[in-house]
């Protein structure tokens, strides 16, 4: 599936917004403006390695870094033995087991979409992060406290189910890690820190579960760790965005330009900036850290 979805997106989603075929000559014109708005940019050919150290010495990439790390390695808990612990949890035959893991993954794509959806809704990432982790960590504390009873099949149930929430989770990071940054290498270069961090977690997770069997007590109280941690580094990279925003705004004091900026790229229609010098720099693939009216996404 990874092979046939990769050559069909490499040969049929266009590079850019200036160069996508679905849309009208107007339409691309806006989405380009778009993107001036939130001095993001456009496509660069040019790598610049200054961007990669720059994106390395950032707290806030690290932050992206652990949060995927932490979430990745909980996801593969679940996705590798999910069949296991549902038979460890009260008895369940390994054929009712899979069966159980039907309705889980039809949650898995409920979750994501929604979270998603509010996500873009209402303009938030950190918030809605935080939400989906709530539920997976009362979802693994059920599991490491409660008794494995069949008198307690339905509560390990739900906590079990508790854990789908956390799938949402790599959209709503890959998404804040793209509106929280500027520089077309820089961006590359966080990309490749996310895909490193989500298979060292993968490969790291079903270490945890190496002994216990089949209650998996010890593997349950480490994910709970991690899932405290991922909770505990989503609300750092939120404070941290806040300081930086109110950097911005004595940068642009500092410059002569307005504290506050109006951030065009969020609105639910097209709205043409007003000021004809906003968003002159965003084109030239500069980072966050360069554009004064850089607008970090919380």
């Amino acid at each position: 599936v990874t092979v046939i979805t990769g050559a069909a997106s490499f040969w049929l989603m266009d590079n850019s917004v200036a160069d996508a075929r679905f849309l009208s000559h107007e339409d691309r014109a806006k989405g380009v403006e778009r993107l001036r708005a939130n001095n993001t940019g456009v496509v660069s050919t040019e790598f610049k390695w200054a961007q990669v150290i720059e994106a390395f010495l950032e707290p806030k990439s690290w932050l992206f870094f652990f949060m995927t790390f932490c979430l990745n390695l909980g996801a593969s808990v679940s996705s590798v033995f999910g069949p296991l612990i549902l038979k460890g949890l009260a008895g369940f035959s390994s054929s009712t087991s899979v069966l159980l893991n039907i309705p889980y993954g039809a949650l898995q794509m409920v979750v994501i979409f929604l979270a998603s959806w509010l996500a873009t809704r209402y303009k938030y990432k950190g918030p809605f992060l935080i939400a989906i982790t709530i539920p997976v960590i009362w979802g693994t504390a059920i599991l490491y406290a409660v008794p494995r009873v069949v008198a307690n099949k339905g509560v390990l149930l739900f906590g079990y189910y508790s854990l789908s929430f956390l799938f949402a989770g790599n959209p709503l990071i890959l998404s804040w890690i793209a509106a929280n940054t500027a520089g077309q290498s820089k961006k590359t270069a966080l990309m490749c820190g996310f895909n490193a961090a989500s298979a060292v977690g993968n490969i790291v997770g079903p270490y945890l579960f190496k002994k216990g069997a089949p209650e998996y007590l010890p593997g349950m109280k480490a994910t709970l760790a991690v899932f405290c941690a991922l909770l505990a580094i989503t609300v750092l990279q939120i404070f941290n965005f806040m300081v930086l925003n109110k950097r911005k705004e004595k940068q642009r004091v500092a410059n002569g330009k307005p504290a506050k900026l109006a951030d065009l790229s969020m609105t639910d229609k097209y709205e043409a900036a007003t000021d004809v010098h906003q968003g002159e720099l965003a084109f030239l693939d500069y980072t966050d850290k360069e554009l004064d009216e850089f607008i970090y996404l919380i």
